[in-house]
């Protein structure tokens, strides 16, 4: 059975999530809940974890402390490990700050549980998944400036832009792949053409939906 670590320090949450996964995939997780990002740490050292499930919380008086579940989300990444963020907050610069921390999927309890299902399914196969709630309360300014819709690209163009992030020449690129010089800037110019954008902008869409983990 798979791992999937629940990050949440209330009971009820815990009751539910063990009940939803029990129910919607029977006998495919091993469920381990953890109430601080210490003991998710100390657990990851164990354990092969496929994912983890977090909750964004909300603190005293109706404002956000996100900082514990940023701190999660960064610890996840460092770990290889995908993250999804199940949260009540439909707060726009929250759910865009934590695809920019590395989040790899958000759903908004509001949704059907569908989409949390769907969620934790695109995340197992190495996909992403942001539901339509989580959507619709992202600003277009927002959804712009992220660029979190997903590239039209080949596999061989996502190899030469994360070489490129790397920091990697034309030629380096060319020597690593194993092709020719030409080709490399032949691939990054028809990548742009295709997704209508400039170098940077394209590096940011191939970032979020293929990260080199």
């Amino acid at each position: 059975m798979q791992n999937l670590v629940i990050l949440d320090n209330q009971p009820m949450a815990i009751k539910f999530f063990n009940e939803f996964i029990e129910e919607t995939f029977p006998k495919v997780f091993k469920l381990h809940a953890c109430a601080s990002v210490e003991s998710f740490f100390n657990l990851s050292n164990d354990l092969n974890i496929t994912l983890v499930i977090s909750e964004l919380k909300l603190y005293q008086q109706n404002s956000f402390e996100p900082e514990y579940t940023f701190e999660i989300i960064k610890t996840c990444k460092s770990k290889s490990i995908p993250c999804l963020i199940y949260s009540n907050s439909p707060n726009p610069n929250y759910i865009s700050r934590c695809i920019q921390m590395g989040a790899r999927g958000i759903i908004l309890k509001i949704s059907d549980l569908n989409h949390l299902a769907t969620g934790i399914e695109n995340l197992i196969k190495g996909e992403k998944y942001l539901c339509n709630n989580a959507k619709q309360n992202i600003s277009f300014e927002t959804m712009e400036k992220e660029k979190i819709n997903q590239p039209i690209i080949t596999k061989r163009q996502i190899e030469i832009f994360h070489l490129k992030c790397k920091g990697y020449s034309d030629i380096q690129i060319s020597e690593e792949l194993n092709i020719e010089i030409c080709s490399v800037r032949k691939h990054r110019k028809i990548a742009r053409e295709k997704n209508d954008c400039n170098n940077d902008e394209l590096i940011q869409r191939i970032n979020f939906w293929h990260p080199t983990y």
